[in-house]
């Protein structure tokens, strides 16, 4: 393995592990760069119970502060953010004319501000999750809380045959698109499956959830397949 791949690998890894830890306020933010040496000791101990590769302290310090600097960024534009969104609250407030289209609107934006950090600043791959979270809560009545980018639909949240099969229509109407097979296979849905449901030539679906069978997964695939305008 050479070294440059080696290394794309493993801030990979530590990058999709970080989207779990980065908090989401500035004073979270400053008490997690204040205690980096516990994380990066944290993180490499994980990584070499996990592959029983030896990363490198300095390595693993350096994807972190890289971290931590982007969402400082994304903090510092989310509070801009919020506060034009306060000042346009505040004249529908006393206009009191504010439509529920238009205050669905503000809602899904400010979710998608805090959301935006877990995803290095992607406002599209934000927005996809947090109606991705919405249409999963509709359909198995889960607390938003309960649907995390790392959330097992079956082990976390319950979801049997049935509901993986409305979450998936849900889906194509929140969207507007067309989950083909190849879209199904990789939510969880469709025949010979190494992750996920399979379904054999009759139709009949057993199940057969893996680890892949998850909410970053779906979000992903979703997010590739539609435009930023979503």
């Amino acid at each position: 393995m050479s070294k440059d791949y080696e290394l794309k690998v493993l801030t990979k890894v530590l990058n999709q592990r970080l989207d779990g830890m980065m908090p989401s306020l500035a004073d979270e933010l400053d008490r997690f760069e204040a205690d980096i040496d516990d994380t990066v000791w944290n993180l490499a101990t994980e990584v070499y119970q996990q592959s029983g590769h030896k990363v490198e302290l300095a390595m693993v310090r350096d994807v972190i502060q890289s971290r931590i600097k982007q969402t400082k960024a994304f903090l510092k534009k989310r509070e801009t953010v919020d506060l034009e969104q306060s000042q346009v609250f505040n004249q529908m407030d006393s206009s009191q004319n504010v439509s529920e289209e238009e205050q669905e609107d503000l809602s899904l934006e400010r979710e998608v501000a805090q959301a935006v950090g877990k995803f290095g600043g992607d406002k599209h791959k934000a927005r996809v999750f947090v109606r991705v979270r919405s249409t999963i809560c509709d359909v198995l009545g889960s607390d938003e809380s309960e649907v995390n980018l790392d959330a097992h639909l079956a082990r976390h949240l319950g979801a049997d045959e049935p509901d993986l099969l409305e979450i998936s229509v849900a889906l194509e109407e929140e969207f507007d698109i067309d989950i083909p097979d190849e879209g199904l296979e990789h939510m969880g849905i469709g025949p010979q499956l190494s992750v996920g449901w399979s379904c054999s030539g009759s139709g009949n679906f057993g199940y057969s959830a893996s680890e892949d069978c998850i909410v970053r997964n779906i979000v992903e695939w979703i997010a590739e397949r539609t435009s930023a305008g979503v």
